[in-house]
């Protein structure tokens, strides 16, 4: 049993694993920068926004000597099988 804050208080979701199928990339995509700079928060945002609001923190890899690397890999995920999803909403 997972919660989620994605799903109502009285909703109940059930997956079957055997019901799933999922395709991902043979290889992840990686990429290395010394003059990037990054929100470094927990909930990142755009450095600036349209009205050109900064960011803060923002931390410039060129200005602290390091490295930053962003990896990505593509993974989707589909049911096999209709039947291995149902829901309802319990009401208590």
């Amino acid at each position: 049993m997972l919660p989620s804050t994605a799903v109502a208080v009285d909703d109940v979701i059930v997956v079957s694993g055997n019901g799933l199928v999922s395709a991902v990339d043979a290889a992840p995509e990686i990429e290395v920068s010394k003059i990037a700079a990054l929100h470094m928060d927990t909930a990142p945002l755009p450095l600036a926004d349209d009205a050109g609001v900064m960011a803060s923190p923002i931390r410039s890899l060129w200005q602290s000597d390091t490295v930053g690397v962003k990896i990505r890999f593509n993974a989707s995920w589909a049911l096999r099988d209709p039947r291995a999803l149902a829901w309802t909403t319990v009401r208590w």
